[in-house]
């Protein structure tokens, strides 16, 4: 419990320092729209989802998970969500409009777009070098989260462990552990479906 406590902590400090650094950035940068008036934070994160490159723009859908978002700013996601092809971005896309809006239809396209099995080393990588975000990876949380309700989330949580090794499997590990504890059978059928022994 403990170690989990730490991790959340952790996490929401490295959060705060990357928020930190990307104001810092922004204001020693200008930020100003072609008016010359100011932008506000959130709006220059979501204009680094447009224009940035590819880590920065990931970077930033992480970032709006967790900030409020004006109708306007969604609606944006929204389209973005509809008009992409590339299966990172639509998972990244399904995220964050899951996290701020709580719509089933989100929930479900995050748990259609996320890999399975093997393919989830997309997911170890992008947090490992494809984003300035430390820590645990807020795209397993959400999968783990889900995994509570959702069959199709939970064959895939579990589906990666076989493959992960160092943090993510210890991150997956622990995430099968509470879901273990909360509902056995379920958990249990789970892996046998896939084939795993566990552990």
């Amino acid at each position: 419990m403990k170690k989990r406590l730490f991790k959340k902590l952790h996490n929401s400090v490295v959060l705060l320092g990357v928020i930190f650094v990307f104001c810092t950035t922004c204001m020693l940068t200008g930020c100003y729209s072609s008016r010359g008036m100011q932008n506000t934070i959130v709006t220059s994160v979501h204009n680094s989802t447009l224009k940035g490159k590819d880590k920065d723009r990931h970077t930033a859908l992480l970032l709006l998970s967790m900030m409020e978002l004006t109708y306007a700013l969604q609606q944006s996601l929204v389209q973005q969500f509809n008009t992409t092809n590339s299966g990172i971005d639509r998972l990244l896309l399904a995220f964050v409009l899951y996290s701020r809006t709580q719509e089933e239809k989100y929930a479900q396209a995050f748990v259609s777009e996320y890999p399975l099995g093997k393919g989830q080393s997309v997911i170890w990588d992008f947090i490992d070098t494809g984003t300035y975000f430390i820590g645990t990876s807020p795209l397993v949380q959400m999968l783990a989260y889900l995994s509570y309700s959702k069959d199709e989330a939970l064959i895939k949580l579990i589906s990666g462990w076989p493959f992960a090794d160092g943090r993510h499997a210890e991150m997956l590990q622990d995430y099968i552990e509470e879901l273990l504890a909360q509902d056995p059978a379920r958990v249990q059928n789970a892996l046998e479906y896939q084939g795993i022994s566990y552990p």
